[in-house]
C-alpha cells in the first residue's frame, strides 16, 4: 500500500501540476518512500498490539505520515523544484485538511481491519464447527448440510449416490492394550489415508463419532461403488506402525443406496447400519450392500 501510495502522489504532482523528471531527484525519492514506508511498518506494528481501537490508531498513523509526506514534497518544491506551484503557508484551511486527512485514514484502515478480521473470526468457528478436532475430517454439522444438499439435487437430477459407513474391528482392543492416545493416533492414520485417497475426488467423506467414519457418493454402475469400498477397505486395514509396533484393524463397511433403499438421511444412515452390524455381529470384516434379509435375523 505504501508502495501505491507513494506512486499515485507523484502521478498527481507529474501529470495535474505538469513537473517534470527534472523537479524530482533520486536522494529525495528514496527517503519520501522509506518514509512512507516506515509509516506502514508502525501502522501494523500498532495494530500487532491488540489494543481497544488499535486499528483506527494505526489508521490515523498512517494518515500523519501522509501528510508529512505531502508537505515535505511541497516544501521540496517550493526550494529545490524548477516549477513552483505552490505557496509555502501554513493557514487554518491546511491544517484543517490535514487534520481531515488523518481521520480519513483512521475510518479507512480501521473499518477494513474490524472487516477482515471478523471474516477471519467467522471463518474459524465455522471450521471449527465442521471440522472434526481429531482428524480434520469433517464432522456430523457438515454431514447434515451436505447429505441435505445431496438430497436435494439428486432428487431434482436423479443421480442416484451410495451411503457408506465404515466401522473398525478390533479397535479396542488398540485402546485396552496400548492406550487411548495410541488409539487416537490410529484415528489420525487412517483418517489421513482416507483424505489423501479421496483427494481429487468430489466424494463426502467424514468422522461420526469413535471409530466410525462415512463416504458419500455419486455413481452411475454398482461398480463404481464396489470399487470406491475396496479401496476404503484396503486403506483402513493397512498397517499403521506407531514406533516399533506394526498395528492393524479391521474393517466393516456397510452401504445403502439412494433412492432404491431410501430417500432420507436416516433412512439411509439406518440401512447402512444394519447391514454393517449384521457383519460385525458375526465377527466378518468386507463389505455389505443392504438387502431386505439383513433385517431378518
Amino acid at each position: 500500500m505504501a508502495t501505491s501510495v507513494w506512486i499515485i502522489h507523484h502521478v498527481v504532482l507529474v501529470k495535474i501540476f505538469g513537473l517534470s523528471s527534472e523537479n524530482f531527484n533520486i536522494p529525495h525519492s528514496i527517503l519520501s518512500y522509506a518514509f512512507l514506508v516506515c509509516g506502514f511498518y508502525f501502522a501494523l506494528k500498532i495494530i500487532d498490539f491488540g489494543f481497544h481501537f488499535s486499528n483506527y490508531i494505526a489508521g490515523a498513523t498512517i494518515g500523519i505520515f501522509i501528510c508529512i509526506y505531502h508537505i515535505s514534497d511541497k516544501y521540496f518544491l517550493i526550494h529545490h523544484a524548477i516549477a513552483r506551484p505552490f505557496k509555502a503557508e501554513m493557514n487554518a484551511n491546511t491544517v484543517f485538511l490535514i487534520l481531515s486527512f488523518i481521520i480519513l485514514w483512521s475510518s479507512i484502515v480501521g473499518y477494513l481491519t474490524d472487516y477482515y478480521k471478523n471474516r477471519e473470526q467467522i471463518s474459524y468457528l465455522k471450521k471449527i464447527a465442521y471440522t472434526d478436532n481429531l482428524t480434520s475430517l469433517s464432522n456430523r454439522n457438515a454431514l447434515n448440510d451436505h447429505f441435505k444438499n445431496i438430497l436435494s439435487k439428486s432428487t431434482q437430477t436423479g443421480r442416484q449416490f451410495a451411503c457408506m459407513i465404515i466401522d473398525l474391528n478390533n479397535f479396542k482392543d488398540i485402546n485396552d492394550n496400548y492406550g487411548h492416545l495410541i488409539g487416537d493416533e490410529i484415528l489420525t492414520l487412517i483418517g489421513g489415508k482416507l483424505k489423501a485417497a479421496f483427494k481429487n475426488t468430489n466424494h463426502f467423506l467424514g468422522r461420526l463419532g469413535g471409530d466410525e467414519f462415512i463416504v458419500l457418493a455419486h455413481y452411475q454402475n454398482l461398480s463404481e461403488i464396489e470399487a470406491i469400498a475396496d479401496k476404503i477397505y484396503n486403506t483402513v486395514v493397512e498397517g499403521n506402525r506407531i514406533g516399533n509396533d506394526l498395528l492393524k484393524v479391521g474393517c466393516c463397511i456397510g452401504i445403502s443406496l439412494f433412492p432404491e433403499n431410501g430417500t432420507t438421511q436416516k433412512i439411509l444412515m439406518n440401512l447402512a447400519d444394519v447391514s454393517l452390524y449384521k457383519m460385525k455381529k458375526q465377527r466378518l470384516n468386507g463389505v455389505c450392500f443392504y438387502s431386505s434379509s439383513a433385517t431378518e435375523d
